[in-house]
């Protein structure tokens, strides 16, 4: 239902209005609580105040062939003009606009709402049904049919035919290569669970002993009886099927956790205790504290002209999935990516995704195209993502994307949600839990590189050799600028000989530059520990915190920071993280000395290589908060990367005067190129001279005692002015440092 303001909106003529001035006194009106639309605006309600805190619009969307036109609501809340959203906390900053889509009733398929079971059975009000439906449809799909063909078993599973007696682990190599398996997606919580470890391995992979019903989680016991229900027999779980480290022994997590990528990959599906934050919680909502008991559908509103809608939130994915505990949780990125199927299972619902639709119970025909934008994303990239490990000419070139579905962009949208998660163990688990996703990456990329000829991950065009071109980079030079390694603006070019993509430490050794000048989004909450101190400093994994890849810079590359010695990597096998033999990278460039500052909020670095008038075109973006005891810091800084845009600008003369005078002034203009070209006037000429400004990143490091250098931020420069560049990448003070 809708209250009456907000029941006003669906009938108001305008386009936009004020909403309610206040949600915290809801005994004044009791439809707050029920309101389709304030129920959802009072979670995140802004202080009481006089000011409307929220502005509403409406707009209709047009219909498309795969969904019917709706309507869309959105409310922006409203800064107060008398103060700041710094002051009280609220305004735009803080609020993200809420959007709720109103979709004909019958345009979707609701279905009623029913008590919700706690266990999974075949009457009409459990969810089996709904699931064998999803499994059914899912295998016409042409799309995820490629995913079912796998030969791919894991070392270890478990037997669930015995349940609810008990359960054992078998030992694969004796089972059909093409047998079926489940898997389980979980968070471990702080209270014990059941582990295989070497003790413990003679009676539980005995048939006749194995391990006790009653020895298993709520989690554990709920996955095993959704497995037998589904008709699988095997269902694997990492603290069952990796034997654990205990006093007898480290266990062989160190070899299984490389390969817990292709134990997703070739699951038949995926199950996923998405709100339960440990094992006691279980799949089918048996939760402490309030429990839902009967499944949320839409809100059902009406209209003046009686027709009746469907309203739901536009983060409906993310409140139902991406936000729930289970993918807070660094593993579990790679499993829910990885895995061709998806059954989620939320507190209120059973949600599912696979390479062709994600849909709920309440939605059980798929999300509308509006609400599936996020979904649809990450479906895209578990189909290719599936697909890169195939072999075959045909498979590589279908991978192929457009610049917008390019590699390198899933590259920076994934290594930012991943660092986003939490890890128990940073030490050892900070790129092992990443590896999964990585290494489908390189594989790819390699099998673009066959598909194209080559191909970097960057995500730019290439450039053709061209007279033009060269012209181009013969300025640089002249210029003042330094060539950088002078790989004469190869730096996204094919080339045949190029090295096959390899992968080190987060990195991508064939565009390490760009690569090197990540940043983290929120320096005050992120860190740097001395457990994660066996990561170079030049590597996010040494950072604990969200972390942001630089974007792919505009213009033609005008310098590139030389790479004097790459670090060295051993791969042991294809499914294995290769092995960095030393931390340490050799750069040649030119090293700035300067002050790390506060200003305000910010963080800056002054030094007298930046005139003041260009200080307001670099921004600084420190690792970690920096400790200024004196509000001071020695730092340096580097240029890794700039590319330069051409702006072109007209100086004109009359021919009456003298023409060395304007000549001599271009000259002055040192590397500039210029045209003589005619001019609309009365006995006048022109004479056009490009003037170049740069876009560009570098690093901002902290000399250490042994002489090696440790980064501690990045910058990033945009319309850099020439001059400006030149005073920091003077070919002769560049010197080589070490990087570690």
């Amino acid at each position: 239902m809708l209250c009456r303001p907000c029941h006003e909106i669906l009938a108001h003529v305008k386009q936009w209005g004020y909403h309610r001035r206040d949600y915290h006194n809801a005994e004044q009106d009791a439809d707050v609580n029920t309101c389709a639309f304030c129920s959802q605006l009072r979670v995140d309600g802004l202080p009481e105040n006089s000011y409307p805190p929220y502005r509403w619009t409406l707009r209709w969307l047009p219909g498309t062939r795969e969904a019917q036109n709706c309507i869309c609501v959105t409310f922006r809340a409203i800064e107060d003009t008398e103060g700041t959203p710094e002051a009280d906390g609220r305004g735009t900053r803080f609020t993200p606009p809420k959007l709720f889509y109103l979709f004909p009733k019958e345009s979707l398929p609701v279905p009623p709402s029913l008590p919700l079971s706690t266990h999974v059975d075949n009457g009409p009000d459990g969810a089996l049904p709904q699931i064998q439906s999803w499994l059914r449809e899912c295998a016409s799909h042409a799309r995820c049919k490629r995913s079912s063909h796998s030969t791919f078993l894991p070392t270890r599973l478990i037997d669930v035919s015995s349940a609810p007696s008990h359960v054992h682990v078998v030992l694969t190599g004796s089972l059909p290569r093409n047998e079926r398996y489940m898997t389980l997606s979980h968070c471990w919580g702080k209270n014990p669970i059941v582990m295989l470890t070497h003790e413990r391995l003679a009676k539980f992979t005995d048939p006749g002993r194995g391990i006790p019903w009653t020895q298993l989680s709520k989690t554990f016991q709920d996955a095993i009886m959704v497995v037998q229900r589904l008709g699988v027999r095997y269902l694997w779980i990492d603290s069952l099927c990796i034997i654990q480290k205990s006093a007898s022994g480290h266990g062989d997590f160190a070899l299984e956790g490389q390969l817990m990528h292709l134990v997703y990959k070739n699951s038949w599906c995926n199950v996923a205790a998405a709100d339960s934050k440990d094992g006691a919680g279980g799949l089918f909502r048996g939760f402490e504290g309030e429990r839902a008991t009967e499944r949320k559908v839409p809100d059902l509103v009406s209209t003046a002209d009686g027709q009746e809608w469907w309203v739901l939130r536009g983060d409906f994915w993310s409140q139902e999935v991406l936000d729930k505990i289970l993918y807070t949780r660094g593993w579990v990125f790679q499993e829910r990516m990885l895995s061709p199927r998806v059954l989620h299972f939320s507190r209120t619902q059973v949600m599912w995704d696979c390479a062709t639709i994600s849909a709920a119970e309440v939605l059980p025909a798929g999300l509308p195209l509006p609400l599936d934008t996020v979904a649809a994303t990450e479906r895209h990239w578990r189909e290719r993502l599936l697909l890169m490990s195939e072999e075959g000419e045909d498979l590589a070139a279908s991978l192929v994307g457009t610049a917008d579905n390019s590699l390198a962009g899933f590259w920076k949208a994934a290594v930012r949600n991943y660092t986003r998660c939490l890890l128990t163990n940073y030490s050892q688990d900070r790129l092992k839990a990443f590896w999964g996703v990585a290494k489908l990456i390189r594989d790819g990329l390699r099998q673009e590189k066959q598909a194209r000829g080559s191909k970097h991950l960057t995500g730019e065009e290439e450039y053709d050799d061209t007279e033009s071109e060269a012209e181009e980079y013969d300025g640089q030079e002249q210029s003042g600028i330094p060539a950088g390694n002078e790989q004469d603006d190869q730096e996204d070019r094919l080339k045949d000989d190029d090295p096959e993509e390899e992968y080190v430490l987060g990195l991508w050794l064939n565009s390490l530059s760009k690569q090197l000048c990540w940043s983290t989004v929120a320096p005050e909450k992120a860190k740097r520990p001395d457990a994660l101190a066996h990561f170079p400093s030049w590597s996010w994994a040494s950072t604990i915190g969200e972390i942001d890849l630089q974007d792919n810079l505009p213009g033609i590359r005008g310098y590139e920071i030389e790479i004097a010695s790459k670090p060295e990597v051993e791969t042991v096998d294809v499914n294995t993280q290769p092995i960095l033999q030393s931390n340490q990278l050799r750069l040649r460039g030119t090293v700035i000395n300067g002050d790390w500052v506060q200003v305000n909020d910010s963080w800056m670095v002054k030094t007298d290589a930046v005139a003041i008038e260009n200080i307001n075109k670099f921004d600084f973006y420190p690792d970690v908060t920096p400790g200024l005891n004196t509000g001071v810091e020695k730092c340096c800084l580097v240029v890794i990367l700039a590319h330069k845009n051409l702006n072109t600008i007209e100086l004109n003369y009359d021919e009456h005067q003298d023409r060395e005078e304007h000549v001599g002034y271009a000259d002055e203009l040192d590397g500039q190129s210029d045209s003589e070209q005619s001019f609309k006037g009365i006995g006048a000429k022109s004479k056009a001279h490009e003037l170049h400004d740069y876009n560009g990143c570098g690093l901002v490091l902290q000399r250490q005692q042994n002489h090696a250098y440790k980064r501690i931020g990045a910058f990033r420069f945009a319309d850099l002015p020439e001059e400006a560049l030149k005073e920091l990448v003077k070919e002769e003070t560049m010197e080589t440092i070490r990087l570690e």
